[in-house]
């Protein structure tokens, strides 16, 4: 393109990765989110069933382990959206000596960490699922297969792996950009 001197016009960057990765990250938080509070109503609805049951003598069979295994699909299911919303609980004990202008590079290296030991966690998680369907193991009293939901926890923590590496990039996407600008996915 050329402007009206004839001189090569600046190229306008596009939007739309930053667009489509917004798109994602709303669609995805806004899923496991709804899944979480699912899972959390389930939780409870099965939990005050059961003790009522239980008050008339005819507990629900097997609440204790569905309860169990919902739990930890609901550790799993929010996983990824605490870090992609970095919710995690931090110990700042160092902040106050690290200076403000290496605070993004601080970020950027602690997801990196976190990214790297939550991927070594789905690979363990993955062999655990594989070797559960290679067995066929089972939840003792109610029977269901463990191999779908340790492959489901794999998975989570594969999201949260890639949600910590999401996080280092937009963090070092700061630091090279400078203070006050803003990230691809509209954050400062």
């Amino acid at each position: 393109m050329r402007d009206d001197k004839g001189r090569a016009a600046p190229r306008r960057r596009s939007r739309l990765p930053a667009r489509l990765l917004a798109a994602v990250d709303g669609t995805l938080q806004r899923a496991l989110g709804l899944a979480g509070a699912a899972l959390l109503m389930a939780m409870m609805l099965l939990t005050f069933a059961d003790v009522v049951g239980r008050n008339l003598g005819r507990p629900i069979p097997g609440a204790k382990e569905a309860t169990q295994v919902m739990l930890a699909a609901l550790v799993f299911v929010m996983l990824p959206l605490v870090t992609r919303v970095r919710a995690h609980i931090v110990v700042d004990l160092l902040d106050a000596f690290v200076p403000e202008r290496l605070k993004a590079l601080q970020e950027a290296m602690i997801c990196g960490m976190g990214a790297v030991a939550l991927h070594f966690g789905a690979q363990a998680l993955h062999m655990q699922a594989a070797r559960a369907f290679r067995v066929g193991d089972r939840v003792a009293f109610i029977g269901l297969p463990t191999g779908p939901i340790v492959t489901f926890m794999a998975v989570a923590c594969t999201l949260a792996a890639l949600a910590f590496a999401l996080n280092g990039a937009l963090a070092l996407w700061r630091l090279a950009r400078g203070p006050g600008r803003k990230t691809p996915d509209g954050g400062g």
